[in-house]
């Protein structure tokens, strides 16, 4: 059986991904609940899903990153939540 993850997201990092990173989002979006009224619980069904979510965060990240090595301040962000979560 697989293992199940779960992320935790604060609330103000889920309205940035709805409008910044609705593709992200979108992933998250039926599976978040309640989990102190300030953060979402994120939990995976399934090992594809949470490696899809993984695969989508890193995307994003690396698109945010220019040819010099620099991070934009919106891949900050996704980098900071995904090591947050």
């Amino acid at each position: 059986m697989a293992e199940l993850k779960c992320l935790v997201f604060k609330n103000d990092d889920l309205e940035f991904l709805k409008k910044q990173y609705p593709g992200i989002y979108g992933l998250l979006g039926s599976k978040l609940a309640d989990y102190d009224g300030s953060h979402q619980v994120w939990r995976s069904g399934s090992e594809d899903e949470y490696r899809e979510l993984w695969n989508r965060f890193t995307y994003e990240i690396a698109s945010a990153t220019d040819s010099s090595g620099k991070i934009s301040d919106d891949g900050l962000r996704l980098r900071h939540m995904w090591d947050q979560a």
